[in-house]
């Protein structure tokens, strides 16, 4: 079995690492972890941590967005 784990994210540059890293660790035995990071164009150093989450962990996908996409109040 394949758990997708989606995580959005906008302008978390002080907690997107030791979230993930808390993701990462998560221990689901038989169940194998996609984990998937969606930047909805943070515009603080969030996108440099995703860097350098990305280089240390090869198997997360980050999708980024160039302008916020969520659902906007108007």
């Amino acid at each position: 079995m394949k758990l997708s784990i989606i995580i959005p994210v906008y302008n978390e540059e002080k907690t997107v690492i030791p979230l993930v890293e808390k993701v990462v660790k998560l221990n689901l035995p038989a169940i194998a972890k996609e984990i998937i990071i969606v930047d909805d164009g943070s515009t603080d150093t969030t996108p440099s941590q995703l860097k350098i989450i990305k280089s240390k962990k090869q198997q997360i996908k980050i999708i980024k967005h160039g302008k916020i996409k969520a659902k906007s109040s108007n």
